[in-house]
């Protein structure tokens, strides 16, 4: 009897351990869909200050993702992933300083927690509109990510909606743009109920100060890099049964790196380099890419 309680348990706080690995990489995956899509949005939008806009003043950009590196402090370790990310972004014709764009992301990725693999699918859009008035940028945005995750024979999903708004300036400096921002975001997190998971909503806002900088190098080189720091007003909670609620801290970091050489004067190859961090984890992510302003 005490060995199959003590089995029982232990495959109960397996669950919950997958439970905390899996809404983190679902996490981390809508954060990619959607900072990829905001930096693209802001590149296309900074690129008539550096003359490398299109006749149109459109973009399109390809990204894969083959290699991710990381770790969850509980013991979890980050060992692969295959992830497409691609966009649109135009200023409309009737008025250029008024810009519109789509980010969309498939992310299937795996941890292995003791030896067992751990899988989680995501998808997911964001949708940004903004205006330039000289130097300045207000832009807005809305979103949406799902996520599968598979753990043994525990199947469940979570859904992430969001809203929100930024605010930035341009520093045009010859070649070189600095770009400090701040934005705020509010979400709904939904995870849906499956057997031992329970059905969780939570809403969270958040407030993330930033910088990006692009520079061009002899007009075929181009750097784009940037740093930020999200800040949740309130604080994240993860059911561990419908009784008992833990803490998460979602407080994190990201950085970015992205070098890219231009084939044409509109066509760009990029080597992208992105790290995701807290208390609780890191997460890199190496990607290639392709970049069209036309």
């Amino acid at each position: 009897m005490k060995a199959k309680i003590l089995f029982l348990m232990t495959v109960i706080t397996s669950i919950g351990f997958a439970n905390e690995f899996q809404n983190n990489l679902g996490e981390i995956h809508s954060r990619i869909i959607k900072s990829r899509g905001e930096e693209q949005f802001r590149t296309n939008i900074i690129a008539q200050d550096l003359n490398i806009a299109g006749p149109s003043g459109s973009n399109q950009y390809l990204d894969y993702s083959g290699w991710v590196d990381g770790k969850y402090r509980h013991g979890a370790d980050y060992s692969k992933t295959k992830s497409f990310l691609l966009g649109t972004n135009s200023n409309l014709a009737t008025n250029s300083d008024i810009f519109a764009g789509i980010a969309l992301g498939h992310l299937k990725s795996t941890m292995k927690i003791d030896g067992a693999s751990v899988h989680v699918r995501s998808y997911g859009f964001e949708y940004f509109v903004g205006k330039k008035n000289k130097d300045k940028v207000i832009a807005g945005k809305f979103g949406y990510t799902e996520n599968k995750n598979q753990f043994s024979d525990y199947k469940y999903r979570t859904k992430t909606y969001n809203i929100g708004g930024e605010f930035g300036k341009i520093y045009n400096l010859e070649n070189f743009i600095l770009y400090p921002f701040i934005k705020g975001d509010w979400e709904q997190y939904t995870v849906k109920k499956h057997n031992s998971v329970p059905k969780f909503n939570q809403y969270n806002f958040s407030v993330t100060p930033g910088i990006n900088m692009i520079k061009i190098f002899s007009e075929k080189l181009m750097l784009n890099a940037g740093i930020e720091y999200s800040m949740d007003l309130n604080s994240k909670k993860y059911k561990l049964d419908e009784n008992n609620e833990k803490k998460l801290p979602r407080n994190h970091g990201q950085f970015h790196m992205q070098l890219g050489y231009f084939l044409e004067h509109d066509f760009l190859v990029t080597f992208d380099y992105r790290r995701l961090f807290n208390t609780k984890y890191h997460y890199n992510i190496f990607s290639i890419g392709l970049s069209h302003n036309f």
